[in-house]
Protein backbone atom coordinates (compact mmCIF):
# COMPACT_ATOMS: atom_id res chain seq x y z
CA UNK A 1 0.00 0.00 0.00
CA UNK A 2 1.51 3.37 -0.98
CA UNK A 3 2.30 5.92 1.71
CA UNK A 4 -0.36 8.60 2.16
CA UNK A 5 2.14 11.36 1.45
CA UNK A 6 2.71 10.02 -2.07
CA UNK A 7 -1.04 10.23 -2.71
CA UNK A 8 -0.94 13.91 -1.72
CA UNK A 9 2.02 14.55 -4.02
CA UNK A 10 0.47 12.77 -7.00
CA UNK A 11 -3.13 13.96 -6.66
CA UNK A 12 -2.85 17.33 -4.91
CA UNK A 13 0.51 19.00 -5.58
CA UNK A 14 0.84 17.96 -9.22
CA UNK A 15 -2.72 18.78 -10.32
CA UNK A 16 -2.82 22.13 -8.54
CA UNK A 17 0.70 23.33 -9.31
CA UNK A 18 1.65 21.51 -12.54
CA UNK A 19 -1.90 21.18 -13.87
CA UNK A 20 -1.45 17.47 -14.49
CA UNK A 21 -1.59 14.11 -12.79
CA UNK A 22 1.79 12.40 -13.09
CA UNK A 23 2.02 9.33 -15.28
CA UNK A 24 2.65 6.04 -13.52
CA UNK A 25 6.35 6.09 -14.41
CA UNK A 26 6.64 9.56 -12.79
CA UNK A 27 4.99 8.54 -9.52
CA UNK A 28 6.80 7.47 -6.36
CA UNK A 29 5.72 3.92 -5.51
CA UNK A 30 5.71 2.32 -2.08
CA UNK A 31 8.93 0.56 -3.08
CA UNK A 32 10.52 3.85 -4.20
CA UNK A 33 9.49 5.50 -0.94
CA UNK A 34 10.98 2.71 1.15
CA UNK A 35 14.17 2.63 -0.94
CA UNK A 36 14.67 6.39 -0.56
CA UNK A 37 14.74 6.11 3.21
CA UNK A 38 16.76 2.89 3.17
CA UNK A 39 19.38 4.58 1.00
CA UNK A 40 19.43 7.60 3.31
CA UNK A 41 20.38 5.25 6.16
CA UNK A 42 22.59 2.74 4.34
CA UNK A 43 24.47 5.47 2.44
CA UNK A 44 25.90 6.89 5.67
CA UNK A 45 29.18 5.76 7.22
CA UNK A 46 28.72 2.90 9.70
CA UNK A 47 29.10 5.20 12.73
CA UNK A 48 26.29 7.46 11.45
CA UNK A 49 23.74 4.81 10.43
CA UNK A 50 21.98 4.75 13.80
CA UNK A 51 21.64 8.54 13.78
CA UNK A 52 20.39 8.44 10.18
CA UNK A 53 17.80 5.81 11.13
CA UNK A 54 16.69 8.03 14.01
CA UNK A 55 16.27 10.98 11.61
CA UNK A 56 14.12 8.85 9.28
CA UNK A 57 12.09 7.60 12.25
CA UNK A 58 11.54 11.14 13.58
CA UNK A 59 10.48 12.43 10.16
CA UNK A 60 7.81 9.74 9.97
CA UNK A 61 6.79 10.17 13.62
CA UNK A 62 6.50 13.96 13.27
CA UNK A 63 4.27 13.46 10.24
CA UNK A 64 1.92 11.27 12.26
CA UNK A 65 1.99 13.62 15.24
CA UNK A 66 1.20 16.58 12.99
CA UNK A 67 -1.73 14.70 11.48
CA UNK A 68 -3.00 13.87 14.96
CA UNK A 69 -2.71 17.52 15.97
CA UNK A 70 -4.75 18.64 12.98
CA UNK A 71 -7.40 16.00 13.69
CA UNK A 72 -7.60 17.24 17.29
CA UNK A 73 -7.88 20.86 16.15
CA UNK A 74 -10.66 19.89 13.76
CA UNK A 75 -12.54 18.03 16.50
CA UNK A 76 -12.15 21.04 18.82
CA UNK A 77 -13.43 23.41 16.14
CA UNK A 78 -16.46 21.23 15.45
CA UNK A 79 -17.19 21.04 19.17
CA UNK A 80 -16.68 24.79 19.50
CA UNK A 81 -19.29 25.46 16.85
CA UNK A 82 -21.80 23.51 18.97
CA UNK A 83 -21.40 25.58 22.15
CA UNK A 84 -22.48 29.13 22.96
CA UNK A 85 -20.19 31.92 21.78
CA UNK A 86 -19.15 32.77 25.34
CA UNK A 87 -17.43 29.38 25.68
CA UNK A 88 -15.48 29.49 22.41
CA UNK A 89 -12.55 31.76 23.32
CA UNK A 90 -10.14 28.90 24.22
CA UNK A 91 -10.80 27.29 20.84
CA UNK A 92 -10.16 30.59 19.06
CA UNK A 93 -6.94 30.97 21.03
CA UNK A 94 -5.80 27.55 19.79
CA UNK A 95 -6.78 28.60 16.26
CA UNK A 96 -4.68 31.77 16.57
CA UNK A 97 -1.64 29.77 17.65
CA UNK A 98 -2.14 27.22 14.85
CA UNK A 99 -2.56 29.92 12.20
CA UNK A 100 0.48 31.86 13.44
CA UNK A 101 2.60 28.70 13.33
CA UNK A 102 1.38 27.80 9.85
CA UNK A 103 2.00 31.30 8.49
CA UNK A 104 5.52 31.20 9.92
CA UNK A 105 6.09 27.73 8.44
CA UNK A 106 4.89 28.83 5.02
CA UNK A 107 7.05 31.98 5.09
CA UNK A 108 10.10 29.90 5.94
CA UNK A 109 9.43 27.66 2.95
CA UNK A 110 8.98 30.65 0.64
CA UNK A 111 12.45 32.01 1.51
CA UNK A 112 13.88 28.47 1.08
CA UNK A 113 16.24 27.94 4.02
CA UNK A 114 17.46 24.64 2.58
CA UNK A 115 17.77 22.95 -0.79
CA UNK A 116 14.82 20.62 -0.17
CA UNK A 117 12.05 23.14 -0.90
CA UNK A 118 10.82 22.38 -4.42
CA UNK A 119 9.01 24.71 -6.80
CA UNK A 120 5.76 22.94 -5.88
CA UNK A 121 6.62 23.52 -2.20
CA UNK A 122 7.11 27.25 -2.77
CA UNK A 123 3.84 27.50 -4.69
CA UNK A 124 2.05 25.63 -1.90
CA UNK A 125 3.51 27.99 0.69
CA UNK A 126 2.56 31.07 -1.34
CA UNK A 127 -0.94 29.72 -1.97
CA UNK A 128 -1.85 28.66 1.55
CA UNK A 129 0.12 31.20 3.60
CA UNK A 130 -2.43 34.00 2.95
CA UNK A 131 -5.27 31.61 3.80
CA UNK A 132 -3.77 31.08 7.25
CA UNK A 133 -3.36 34.86 7.70
CA UNK A 134 -7.10 35.22 7.04
CA UNK A 135 -7.82 32.32 9.42
CA UNK A 136 -5.67 33.96 12.09
CA UNK A 137 -7.48 37.29 11.75
CA UNK A 138 -10.86 35.51 11.89
CA UNK A 139 -9.77 33.68 15.03
CA UNK A 140 -8.56 36.90 16.67
CA UNK A 141 -11.93 38.50 15.97
CA UNK A 142 -13.72 35.37 17.23
CA UNK A 143 -11.54 35.33 20.36
CA UNK A 144 -12.39 38.97 21.13
CA UNK A 145 -16.12 38.41 20.49
CA UNK A 146 -16.20 35.26 22.62
CA UNK A 147 -14.42 36.95 25.53
CA UNK A 148 -16.85 39.87 25.34
CA UNK A 149 -19.81 37.45 25.28
CA UNK A 150 -18.38 35.73 28.38
CA UNK A 151 -17.92 39.05 30.18
CA UNK A 152 -14.12 38.70 30.13
CA UNK A 153 -13.42 41.84 28.12
CA UNK A 154 -12.04 43.86 31.03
Amino acid sequence: MPRTITILVHYVLFPFFSLKIPKEDEQISHTDYTEMFTEAIQGRPEKKKEAAADVVFLMNMEQRQGSTGFAAACAGAVYGAAVDLKWRHPIHLAGIVICFGLVLSHLIHVVNPNKFVTWHGKLLALSFGPLFVIGGVANILGFIAAREAAGLDS
